[in-house]
């Protein structure tokens, strides 16, 4: 093998700038040295809160803290008359510039975008104001504050969130540019988190659109999803709350999905609600809101240590499974096609605990499944697994109900451990783990189940070819997707090599190729990745310095 070096970087000679208040200057690396030119500050300055490199090549130098945890808007206005500009060929410092009255940063050429700020002398009064060409609009009403802008896909429409000084309620307007005509849209007085934080979804076309509310005190909040039409005063709709696991959308069929699982909910909040609702899969669209219970509760799917949703989601449908029932440990598979509006189940049941992956014709699902007569949930991202170690039996089944493979028990607990090169050809990456093996003196036994790597041929939806890697040592996990998201980024492009942390394994000869030395010296770092054309990309870093190189392998015979 004979790695080919693409480039090298020195990292410490990188442009950059920072602050230095000890010394009372502001550093400058121009990229040419490892050494940086000194700024002293400012006359009557002592401290500076940041300093950063501009697009420009200035320098912004920020003279007192920002609090980051406000929005781009409120940072800006209080940015303003508070950054200096740095120009490094001169050493000289202006103010930065600001529009509206001086009360906003100026945004970068192309950037700029509608934004509240705030009458000084009157925080109950604001205006719109752009921030790149500093146009200003008199149109937000009076007597309300913490205002959020947003602006329709054409840029017609402008919607603007504001929270009323009589009763703390937050209101909801529309203001068209053109005709400067103003309409309210509704008030947010249910459905809110404690303190809630405003955003703008997709749109659906440019007249209907979606504003999610979060709460800003928790790590992982829930957000609740309020519809509008900035065509119709009195249009304000909740639609559904969820996580970013259960709310999907679909920008080709301009529609949204949101499912709903008590489950879910109970493991992400800590506690479960008064009452049982069911399995629900709501819809909304430019049609309206429309809702369908589809069984006792909603299974989650865990896609990778830190994402469990609660469907799979391939193109423009969305995979799930529903327990009909509260104490059957059963579940079934079902479809939502975006395209179509429609929902499909699956003829096959069973004790699926997860959904893995479909097939890239959609012919073939992916299914991990227990036996034991009890459903493992994963219950929320910062809790993956309710069985560190459960042993699941991988289940293949056409969509029409045939079962077309079952493996033996081994670690498959993540749709990131199974990926498919082509429609015929599934690749899985099996876990480390054991079992329990209760002995007839009534002693117990540990009984390892080690990793593998097994890749399993179709023709005619019958399995054809089945090749499982052999044991390599107890303890070893060669054919884990370590550093990677999933098994699909481990997978070349051609489909012929799995990568792992440091070797690849030919899945045609089914062996393994050492890549990295096992030695590699105190301080480096190398990290392996897939080129678009399936070489092999290796970045060496070290301490000040950075190098790529890359690896070709033989191609695979399908290619």
């Amino acid at each position: 093998m004979t790695w080919t070096l693409l480039t090298t970087t020195d990292t410490a000679a990188q442009a950059r700038a920072e602050a230095d208040n000890e010394g009372r200057a502001i550093l400058f690396y121009d990229g040419s040295s490892a050494a940086p030119r000194r700024f002293p500050f400012p006359p009557g300055v002592d401290r500076v809160a940041s300093a950063h490199l501009s697009q420009d090549g200035t320098i912004a130098v920020q003279l007192t803290f920002v609090d980051s945890t406000l929005d781009s808007d409120r940072q800006g206005a209080a940015a303003a008359g508070n950054t200096l500009l740095l120009d490094p060929a001169t050493g000289e410092y202006r103010a930065a510039p600001a529009v509206c009255g001086g009360r906003i940063l100026q945004a970068q050429p192309g950037s700029g975008h509608w934004a509240a700020v705030a009458v000084a002398d009157d925080p109950g009064v604001a205006l719109l104001c752009h921030t790149e060409t500093g146009a200003v609009r008199d149109a937000l009403p009076a007597h309300y504050r913490q205002w959020k802008v947003g602006a329709s896909p054409d840029g017609t429409w402008l919607v603007m969130v504001g929270r009323s000084e009589a009763d703390l309620t937050y209101h909801v307007f529309s203001y068209r540019l053109d005709s400067g005509t103003v309409a309210e849209l509704g008030v947010l007085d249910e459905h809110l988190p404690l303190d809630p934080v405003f955003g703008f979804h997709s749109w659906i076309g440019d007249r209907q659109g979606m504003l999610v509310a979060s709460d800003s005190y928790r790590s992982y909040p829930p957000a609740a999803y309020f519809a509008f039409d900035v065509t119709a005063a009195g249009s304000l709709t909740f639609t559904f709350s969820g996580w970013p696991g259960t709310v999907f959308y679909s920008g080709e069929s301009q529609r949204y999905a949101s499912l709903h699982s008590d489950g879910y909910s109970e493991g992400m909040l800590g506690s479960g609600g008064l009452s049982h609702t069911p399995c629900r899969l709501t819809v909304y669209d430019a049609a309206g809101l429309r809702t369908q219970d589809l069984g006792w509760e909603c299974q989650s799917v865990a896609v990778d240590d830190n994402d469990v949703r609660l469907a799979y989601r391939q193109g423009e449908r969305l995979y799930f499974l529903v327990q009909p029932e509260e104490d059957v440990a059963v579940t079934r598979p079902y479809a939502y096609d975006f395209a179509r509006d429609a929902v499909e189940p699956a003829p096959v049941t069973g004790e699926f605990e997860s959904i893995a992956g479909m097939s890239p014709d959609g012919d073939r699902l992916v299914l991990f499944a227990g036996d034991d007569g009890t459903l493992a949930r994963h219950a929320a991202p910062f809790d993956i697994r309710v069985e560190p170690m459960a042993l699941r039996q991988v289940v293949v089944a056409a969509w029409n109900g045939a079962i077309l493979y079952r493996s033996e028990p081994g670690g498959f607990d993540l749709s990131g451990q199974v990926t498919w090169p082509d429609d015929d050809t599934l690749v899985i990456a099996a876990f480390p783990s054991e079992d329990t093996l209760t002995l007839d003196s009534g002693e117990t036994q540990q009984v390892p189940y080690p990793c593998s790597l097994r890749m399993i041929r179709f023709a005619d939806r019958r399995p054809v070819e089945i090749r499982i890697t052999p044991q390599i040592g107890a303890g070893d996990t060669p054919f884990a997707p370590d550093g990677f998201a999933s098994a699909a980024e481990a997978l070349s492009p051609d489909g012929r090599y799995w990568l792992t942390g440091d070797a690849v394994f030919d899945l045609e000869s089914f062996t393994l190729v050492p890549l990295l030395r096992a030695d590699l010296p105190a301080g480096l770092r190398a990290t392996l990745a897939w080129s678009a054309d399936s070489r092999v990309l290796a970045t060496i870093r070290a301490p000040g310095h950075d190098a790529q190189f890359e690896l070709a392998f033989p191609a695979s015979r399908a290619s």
